[in-house]
């Protein structure tokens, strides 16, 4: 409540009433929120990572050194790029 001159006022929410698609639709976002951090933290785990692995190879190759050994990952998905 607050007071306002000599006038008391006073201000009352209703939540969720009228609306019970809202809650099925904060439960949709979430699960695709959650599917979006899965699928970029599997993007970097098999992707990224294993890529910062090979950035080394092409110095030492530029520098003559071509029996640099390479690092393979179990997934071999950088198998044809190597």
């Amino acid at each position: 409540m607050h007071l306002m001159g000599e006038t008391l006022y006073r201000v009352e929410y209703i939540v969720g009433n009228g609306q019970p698609g809202l809650t099925a639709i904060n439960c949709v976002l979430g699960a695709l929120f959650m599917l979006m951090i899965g699928l970029l933290y599997d993007i970097r785990r098999h992707i990224i990572v294993p890529f910062g692995g090979l950035s080394n190879v092409p110095q030492e190759l530029a520098r003559g050194n071509l029996a640099v050994p390479i690092p393979e990952e179990k997934s071999r998905f950088f198998g044809k790029f190597t």
